[in-house]
């Protein structure tokens, strides 16, 4: 008599286990937006590379020569301002030069700088010339013991002296080992010097040590032309700084008219 007949119908009921998942699940795919685009902006800019400012613009001159120059955000950029991105060895200009050079079509080439002197530094576009020298470098032979041992000092990148017999002053790498099959050989012309990418960061180094030798030479007065083309007679890559043009092949370059032939830069560059 005491006890409780229980409706069951009336009971609270216990929620599917299809429905207990379909919550978190309608959150997730809530979230997946979010996420997805987290996700994709990450990958973006952990991949994306900016352009560079700095952007060459060669010229075919013939068959045989090509002149290059190197614009800053649509601006050539003079003479002046390449020698300090060269001393501070700045990573993107660097980056620019050497893939000009290093992306040449001539398999041997003469590295020649427009002529300058301490008049037209601030308002000379910087311009230098790739002349095919494939025919007059190719039986050359690396000599080890160019320049009575100047090269092979351990401590240093680069070398520099001055050579009286031809009022010039010689830059030159130093010889470090490498492991390659190609060794020393990329040591005897420019070309097999800057292609050799285990001595990308001597190249750097040296240009750095170029400028900084030029710069002074050029501030103290004078007309300089800056070259590799004596490489071929020596056997081993480097760079003349010479008060003549003695070296040179391209016509344009042998005068100082043609470092004035270009547009003064005067109150252009920032």
């Amino acid at each position: 008599m005491f006890g409780r007949t229980i409706n069951r119908n009336y009971l609270p009921q216990q929620p599917s286990p299809h429905r207990r998942l379909l919550i978190p699940l309608l959150l997730v795919i809530s979230a997946l937006p979010l996420l997805l685009t987290y996700v994709l902006s990450h990958q973006f800019l952990s991949f994306y590379v900016p352009p560079s400012p700095y952007v060459p613009h060669p010229k075919r001159v013939s068959s045989t020569i090509i002149e290059n120059k190197i614009f800053y955000k649509k601006n050539p950029i003079t003479y002046e301002r390449t020698l300090e991105l060269f001393k501070e060895m700045d990573r993107e200009f660097m980056e620019v030069f050497l893939s000009t050079l290093k992306s040449c079509t001539f398999e041997s080439f003469y590295l020649e700088f427009v002529p300058i002197n301490r008049d037209n530094l601030d308002v000379t576009p910087f311009s230098y010339a790739l002349v095919d020298a494939t025919d007059d470098l190719k039986d050359v032979e690396v000599n080890e013991n160019a320049f009575g041992g100047r090269i092979t000092s351990k401590e240093q990148m680069s070398t520099s002296f001055s050579n009286p017999e031809s009022n010039s002053t010689i830059i030159a790498p130093t010889l470090k080992y490498i492991s390659t099959p190609t060794f020393p050989d990329v040591y005897k012309t420019v070309a097999s010097w800057i292609r050799e990418s285990k001595l990308r960061l001597q190249s750097i180094y040296t240009f750095s040590h170029l400028a900084k030798v030029a710069e002074l030479e050029i501030k103290e007065g004078g007309d300089f032309w800056i070259s590799t083309s004596g490489a071929g007679k020596i056997g081993y890559v480097n760079f003349v700084v010479k008060s003549t043009p003695q070296n040179y092949h391209y016509s344009k370059y042998k005068t100082m008219e043609g470092s004035t032939s270009g547009s003064y830069l005067r109150g252009k560059y920032p």
